[in-house]
């Protein structure tokens, strides 16, 4: 979800506080700039959901323009509006499970000892809502590895999920409460692990206090079909369409200086209206694959011809260069504990079919685009609906990477895509998920030194804490060796 439509889940946050009494009548609001702190908006979106709520009569400005919560009678009935499906709220926990734990790891080995201090000063910070300090520590956390993409996931799924929580919440206080109370003891007693460098107890005290929390939810299996399933973002079905004409054009279907397919042929073969044919053949044009000719079509470009598309100072350029880097960072820091998760569910057919599309690629000289292939592979196995929509979201933003193929030197990625191809032969989810980790750790690094060099200098500041900067270093040791269970091919 665009920061355009975050205010409404803002005024959500907000509305269940003061319909379950965290707000009382007389209290004020935290005000437009705290509320923009809290959740990384600008003032504009806090300002507009607080509008929302004095429309609806829930509180009213004061001279001093504070929000005050008005002595009203509220409906004792929790707004439908706010109401999310209990299974939805449990897939989204379930899948945030593959991707939070190694998040907040990362994260805290970013910290030092400012940001230590500031975390336990938000701890001790007295609320009356007793959760907010937790959340605010762990967005503070999350923070620290100064990815905007991943701020908003972050905040994204909080705010989605918190209303329905809350309902939860209120109707056991005490219990929660002493959760909250234990929970963020556990989170002073992780930045005591970390500064004592015991790095492997505090991986294992992070995922297990993340099963804890909430065991309810962690462990109790989906039932079935949701009607209802979390949604990161609007779907990026054109960038998806264009990575798909990339592959094609990679694997020679469409050769450098052939035309490709006409449109409606095109809509016909990918099951896509013909607008989306058009807007990807219009990325592909803006990314310098491709160049539409009148009255005769669109043609594959040389390297050499695309190059001399690119222009490295367009903001749109550096932009969307960025994405892809943020994208790419929060792959790098996920993906291993995902793949070792997801190996074991997927299909024997289709780790062969996918194990063949990886020796393919790597034959052609194309192992960078063994990433989006895996990838593919793992959403499309990953049962949990969130996570699927999460991971889909990302891999279709890694499409705006393509004009640093432009760029030298390339990464060195054979050694890591022997790896994952060893992994599939010995049918070793374990060795498959470190090659992946070292994959996109390599194409981060590399990524990040491309970007720099093309004077874009907000990449300094994204880093993935002690992976090797050299581009073709081992990466980290993936310590997730719990996760995953070899299993024998039938």
């Amino acid at each position: 979800m665009g920061e355009k439509d975050r205010h409404v889940l803002i005024y959500g946050y907000l509305l269940a506080r003061i319909h379950f009494g965290f707000y009382p009548a007389g209290e004020n609001l935290p005000s437009i700039y705290r509320l923009s702190d809290m959740f990384g908006v600008s003032t504009m979106t806090a300002r507009e959901a607080i509008r929302l709520l004095e429309e609806k009569g829930y509180v009213h400005r004061t001279q001093g323009k504070r929000s005050v919560v008005i002595d009203g009678h509220f409906p004792h009935e929790f707004p439908a509006s706010l109401k999310v499906p209990e299974e939805t709220l449990q897939d989204l926990y379930q899948s945030l499970y593959l991707l939070l734990p190694s998040i907040f790891y990362h994260s805290y080995r970013h910290c030092g000892e400012k940001e230590k201090k500031e975390l336990i000063r938000i701890l001790e910070r007295s609320s009356q809502a007793w959760d907010e300090p937790t959340v605010q520590f762990l967005f503070h956390v999350v923070r620290q590895l100064k990815n905007p993409l991943l701020n908003s996931l972050y905040v994204d799924t909080l705010l989605f999920s918190y209303p329905a929580h809350l309902a939860r919440l209120s109707a056991a206080r005490e219990d929660w409460k002493a959760s909250y109370e234990k929970l963020q003891l556990k989170l002073r007693q992780m930045l005591d692990v970390w500064e004592q460098g015991d790095v492997d107890w505090l991986w294992k005290m992070i995922r297990q206090t993340y099963l804890e929390f909430d065991s309810f939810y962690a462990v109790k299996p989906l039932a079935g079909p949701l009607s209802v399933s979390y949604r990161w973002g609007r779907p990026i079905v054109v960038n998806s369409i264009a990575r798909e004409l990339i592959f094609r054009i990679y694997c020679g279907l469409y050769p450098v200086d052939s035309f490709l397919p006409s449109p409606k042929a095109l809509a016909a073969d990918l099951s896509v209206p013909l607008i989306t044919i058009r807007r990807a053949i219009g990325l592909l044009n803006k990314l310098g694959i491709a160049e539409s000719v009148n009255g005769k079509g669109t043609r594959v470009l040389s390297l050499a011809a695309g190059k001399q598309r690119i222009q490295w100072k367009d903001s749109s350029v550096r932009k969307n260069v960025m994405t892809y880097l943020y994208a790419l960072h929060v792959l790098a820091l996920t993906c291993g504990s995902v793949a070792a998760a997801i190996y074991p569910l997927i299909e024997n057919e289709a780790k062969d079919k996918t194990g063949k599309k990886v020796r393919d690629a790597k034959e052609m000289g194309h192992s960078d685009i063994v990433v989006a292939i895996c990838l593919d592979m793992i959403i499309e196995f990953g049962r949990l609906e969130a996570f699927k929509n999460i991971y889909s979201q990302l891999l279709s933003l890694l499409v705006w990477g393509y004009p640093l193929t432009y760029l030298l030197p390339r990464p060195r990625l054979e050694h890591h895509t022997d790896e994952i191809i060893a992994g599939f032969e010995a049918d070793d989810g374990l060795l498959f998920a470190k090659g992946l980790e070292k994959i996109v750790g390599a194409l981060f690094l590399s990524a990040k030194t491309k970007i720099l060099s093309a004077g874009i200098l907000e990449a300094e500041s994204v880093d993935i804490p002690f992976l090797p900067k050299n581009a073709e270093g081992e990466g980290r040791q993936l310590r997730h060796n719990g996760l995953c269970r070899k299993k024998s091919r039938a």
